[in-house]
């Protein structure tokens, strides 16, 4: 019996660390709406396109609150490059938003959908 425990904890553990590191598209999914973060992000660009800053910034809040909701779950089935690539494109559109630049928001806002559609790859 004792040789059974000896190769099942082993095996067991090894089978979790799988699942855990292959679970990023299961948990980048939405679980509330307070973490639905492409929602967000489709929000901000059609505010954008509207040239309505107030809604944009709103949304890019919402956006921001999103992201930090999300990233704790998916940080260790991810790639980190991604995630900082995501972070740094909300800081930049933020900025953008503040200028209220409508070009260079949609290139970012663009920019940090496609990091997020190649995040478990």
């Amino acid at each position: 019996m004792r040789q059974f425990w000896m190769y099942t904890i082993p095996l067991l553990v090894l089978a979790g660390f799988m699942l855990m590191m292959n679970s990023g598209d299961i948990l980048k999914k939405p679980m509330t709406t307070q973490d639905d973060f492409p929602y967000y992000l489709q929000e901000v660009e059609q505010a954008v396109e509207r040239e309505d800053w107030d809604a944009a910034h709103s949304h890019s809040a919402n956006l921001s609150t999103a992201w930090e909701k999300v990233s704790p779950r998916i940080q260790f089935s991810v790639d980190k490059d991604e995630m900082k690539a995501i972070e740094v494109g909300l800081s930049r559109l933020q900025a953008f938003l503040q200028s209220q630049d409508r070009s260079q928001a949609l290139a970012t806002a663009a920019e940090i959908r496609e990091h997020w559609d190649h995040l478990n790859e």
